[in-house]
């Protein structure tokens, strides 16, 4: 996946050329229930916890790198956090596929829309 972004949108941070909060940031302030990133702004991880399910988590892990002509790749890695009961009877192995579905949702979607199909996934009532 490449994308190529104004410098402006880029902030520095001390342990990687980039972050990725212009990306992200809206969606931490449309769901702030649901949504944390541990180091503020700059961090490097967002927590996506489910409302409806105490225990469920996606944690989304990024590392971009920015070349010589702004452009930025960034590589984005999906985390999932779950109560010991739920992957017991997850007999289709969905949490396990779930990071690999993650990267085929970023190459399909882009990075905003998987982030908030994730969100939605966790905030979806059952009767949906």
């Amino acid at each position: 996946m490449e994308l190529s972004i104004p410098r402006t949108h880029a902030a520095p941070c001390s342990s990687q050329p980039v972050c990725l909060y212009p990306f992200l940031l809206p969606t931490q302030e449309k769901y702030p229930e649901m949504v944390h990133l541990s180091e503020g702004n700059f961090s490097r991880c967002m927590g996506i916890r489910s409302a409806r399910c105490p225990g469920f988590e996606f944690i989304i892990v990024w590392r971009i790198q920015i070349d010589e002509k702004g452009k930025v790749l960034p590589k984005l890695d999906l985390l999932t956090k779950v109560p010991q009961r739920a992957l017991e009877l997850d007999k289709n192995r969905v949490i396990e596929a779930a990071p690999l579905s993650f990267r085929t949702l970023l190459g399909v979607l882009g990075i905003e829309v998987a982030v908030e199909s994730l969100i939605k996934l966790l905030c979806a009532e059952e009767n949906d």
